[in-house]
């Protein structure tokens, strides 16, 4: 079961006066969270941090914003080993906030993260131990954390809790203008984001509640079915789903709540009271998509709770009024799970009808027939998890239907549809077994997919490509290193869709770099000689792109090994004064050099700290030399154009880096008419390639954020998604591509 979590954010209960520097770091940030960069808002924030005109309100905020950036940025990654190490780290972040804040708004928002974080570690912690039949007991320890975290008893440390201070407080500040004769117009204004503050304060309110309620609800899958902590844990979410619903009937959340109970109520085995609660959201009005939904998942409910039994009187209640609005238009994708259930089971339901009606009924079982026709076909041409059973009822339903089932099995879209329903089930629940599962689908799809029929052939191509960038993933993911470094050098030859050749080419050189650390020489020495010509591939197809770099540390790395350390040093600073081209190498050396310096493993003997400020110095000494070779020539095209983009978005992160140590003029840098990364990226005439627009628009959120102009940072924000979302294969991307 699961709840619609209401997107609120944080408020203060009083109404503060932010700066206008605050008023747009906090938009930036939020618009750099709702976008995924959440590694950007970090730096931001730390920047912020360090930035004397913040107010104390404003800067006690920060170290919240960042914890909540930190969890939401792993939230997604299928390393459950590393979301188990970030999720315990962030709840030993929310736990410090909490003991140092008596800010109610911040103390509420740290005790809902808190428990949010517990939750996501219930599951984790559920998932992995079922996987591996070990026991739940950890599992259940999380989810009674997030309830307590959510709505326990201790004073001042619970969500609910701070939640309900701060909003007596708002109440209170609300009551004081409602008691003035007069109302300035100023006045006017701050008691309408009073009144807006306290809406969202009960919203949040209710919000926590329903999770406790689903904390309960998901725990009781940690117990065998109809034992006693099983139907303790149902009771207890029943019991609180019941309350949030008296407590706001005519609400949306009170709805959900309502929704919830029902499906509980039948979880429970009593069918009559769950059926009368579903029946009555059924008849809610569907003016809106939110009530819509709810009824598709009631019917959903209902329909799943009717057809496992075999007495046909048990699904009376379908009657025509239900059949109409499984039958009607949709309010939401076609494409959605619930309704797809809904249709599927809608079908199965006429279908077992019409099989149990008499053969006189004529006008009976030709209107069931037609139904049940309408109903598969949909779902059979839709796709998903329900695709599969539709054709086969399909098949039963007569010669041109089974022809229409048949033609839909045998084309490719219907098997590309099933490749991603597989892979989401994995992703969203990233155990051996559903890795097992999805490796097994894959490879029979891949097996049939290249002969089955398509209309868009070049569209085929490129999905045939995704279908097997996910398989080298999943074989990378199953540590079968070799299977994943032979497909992912096939796609690099011989993919016609440049992003996936890409991908692909940066996982086959992660698969060799795994295969050198296993204990066999020959396979060691055989992956050295693979990474070494991988790397220059990488390198030689994209020169400018980040895959090149990392191509570039793996080949210094090699280096390294082979007792050539000063390689690239020697390589850049030996360069003839007059050799065509100097500028552009000493820039792509120093581009290199810097992400080396970000990550340094030459194996020298050295402290750290020492070694990066070196590595720092020796890349900015070579990007200004290079940059000053470059303005020299008398044209910038090609190559030489996207090489120094790249060095210039390089240099820009050095001197982030650097901060007050470095004197470069970082706004006539990002501003620069040649190469500026400003400039240039959002300059229609100049062609780049794809990938450094993300990275060079990010840099300079960054950069603008340093230097204050948080007008431009938004401007540069607002470039990186008009950007993201023109490109075309984002609407081909795969779950997890």
């Amino acid at each position: 079961m699961s709840i619609c979590l209401l997107l609120i954010s944080l408020v203060g209960g009083s109404v503060q006066a932010e700066s206008m520097l605050e008023q747009s770091a906090s938009r930036l940030i939020t618009a750099l969270g709702e976008k995924g960069y959440h590694d950007t808002a970090i730096a931001v924030l730390d920047q912020l941090s360090r930035n004397e005109a913040v107010s104390d309100s404003f800067r006690q905020k920060i170290p919240l914003w960042r914890a909540n950036e930190r969890v939401a940025g792993i939230r997604e990654t299928s390393d459950a080993e590393q979301r188990q190490r970030a999720y315990e780290r962030a709840i030993s972040d929310f736990k410090h906030i909490l003991e140092g804040h008596h800010d109610l708004s911040v103390a509420a928002e740290a005790a809902f993260q808190l428990g949010m974080v517990f939750l996501d570690m219930g599951r984790l912690s559920r998932n992995q131990a079922a996987a591996v039949g070990k026991d739940l007991k950890e599992a259940q320890r999380f989810f009674l954390s997030a309830v307590d975290a959510f709505v326990g008893s201790r004073s001042g440390q619970t969500a609910l809790s701070a939640l309900e201070k701060e909003l007596q407080h708002v109440e209170e500040l609300i009551g004081e203008y409602r008691g003035r004769r007069v109302i300035a117009p100023d006045g006017r204004r701050k008691l309408n984001q009073l009144e807006q503050s306290r809406e969202r304060l009960r919203g949040r309110r209710v919000q926590v509640q329903l999770l406790a309620a689903e904390a309960f609800s998901e725990m009781a899958e940690c117990f065998e079915q109809d034992s006693k902590e099983w139907s303790q844990s149902l009771e207890e979410a029943l019991r609180r789903y019941h309350a949030v619903y008296l407590s706001t009937p005519p609400r949306s959340a009170g709805l959900w709540a309502r929704l919830e109970e029902g499906k509980t109520l039948l979880a429970l085995g009593r069918k009559k009271e769950g059926q009368e609660v579903l029946i009555e959201i059924t008849k809610l009005p569907s003016s809106e998509t939110l009530i819509y939904q709810l009824r598709v998942k009631a019917v959903d409910s209902l329909l799943a709770s009717w057809t496992n039994t075999t007495s046909l009187k048990d699904d009376e209640q379908f009657d025509e009024r239900l059949r109409q609005f499984v039958l009607g238009e949709s309010l939401v994708s076609p494409l959605n799970s619930d309704y797809l259930a809904m249709k599927y089971r809608s079908a199965e339901l006429l279908w077992r009808r019409l099989e149990a009606s008499s053969v006189d009924s004529k006008d009976a079982r030709k209107s069931l027939l037609a139904d049940v026709r309408i109903l598969a076909r949909d779902v059979a041409k839709a796709g998903g998890i329900y695709a599969a059973s539709a054709r086969k009822l399909l098949e039963q339903l007569g010669r041109q239907d089974a022809a229409f089932a048949d033609r839909l099995g045998r084309s490719f879209v219907a098997s590309f549809r099933h490749a991603e329903e597989v892979l989401e089930q994995y992703r969203t629940n990233p155990s051996e077994t559903q890795r097992s599962t999805a490796l097994a689908e894959l490879q029979e799809v891949l097996r049939i997919a290249p002969s089955q029929p398509a209309e868009d052939q070049e569209l085929k191509k490129e999905q045939l490509s995704l279908l097997r960038y996910q398989l080298a993933l999943l074989f990378y993911e199953d540590q079968r290193y070799h299977e994943a470094a032979s497909l992912g050098d096939f796609l690099v030859k011989y993919s016609l869709y440049e992003p996936i050749c890409q991908k692909a080419a940066i996982l086959a050189l992660a698969s060799w770099q795994a295969l050198v650390t296993q204990q066999n020489a020959q396979w060691a020495d055989s992956a050295t000689t693979q990474i070494g010509e991988l790397a220059s591939v990488i390198m030689r197809r994209w020169p400018r792109d980040r895959c090149s770099t990392d191509a570039a540390e793996v080949s210094i790395n090699l280096a390294l090994r082979n007792g050539n350390s000063a390689a690239i040093k020697s390589v850049l600073y030996s360069l003839d004064e007059d050799v065509i081209g100097r500028g552009e190498v000493l820039v792509r050396g120093g581009v290199a050099l810097w992400h080396l310096c970000q990550s340094p493993g030459n194996g020298q003997d050295r402290t750290s700290s020492g070694l990066r400020t070196e590595c720092v110095q020796h890349a900015s000494e070579a990007l200004d030399e290079g940059f000053a070779a470059i303005d020299e020539g008398t044209s910038m095209q090609g190559r030489t154009f996207e090489v120094a983009v790249a060095g210039a978005i390089a240099r820009c992160e050095i001197s982030l880096y650097l901060g007050q140590d470095d004197s470069l003029d970082l706004f006539s840098l990002l501003t620069h008419a040649g190469y500026g990364p400003w400039r240039v990226l959002r300059d229609s005439s100049r062609e780049l390639p794809p990938s450094i627009y993300e990275h060079g628009l990010r840099v300079c959120v960054r950069a603008f954020s340093k230097l204050q102009r948080y007008d431009l940072a938004m401007q540069s924000m607002q470039a990186l998604v008009e950007n993201i979302s023109s490109k075309k294969e984002a609407r081909l991307r795969l779950v997890g591509t």
